[in-house]
């Protein structure tokens, strides 16, 4: 699903225009946004669980056989709920 998709489902859904649903869109990712770069934890229940995890500098290897170093980042995790994966689980084993 593309975020317009999802944009337009709101709108549908809570019966609001579709300018409106797109702001209450962007406005809720970027407060995501907005708690991730503070580094707290974003979960929602029954969905999971987003999270930052720190990554140190490191050396790779390009094909050619040259070293880079690569700088230290902050990444984005996400662990889904064990109530999100139960019912696609449950699809794929009733054969």
């Amino acid at each position: 699903m593309k975020n317009q998709e999802l944009i337009h489902l709101l709108a549908r859904r809570l019966k609001i225009s579709h300018r409106q649903a797109e702001i209450l869109f962007k406005a809720f990712f970027e407060e995501i946004k907005e708690a991730l770069k503070r580094g707290e934890a974003v979960c929602f229940q029954h969905f999971g669980t987003f999270y930052t995890v720190s990554q140190g500098p490191r050396t790779r290897r390009l094909p050619g056989g040259k070293l880079v170093q690569l700088p230290a980042q902050t990444k984005v995790k996400f662990r889904a709920s064990p109530k999100l994966l139960w019912p696609l689980n449950e699809e794929e084993s009733g054969d």
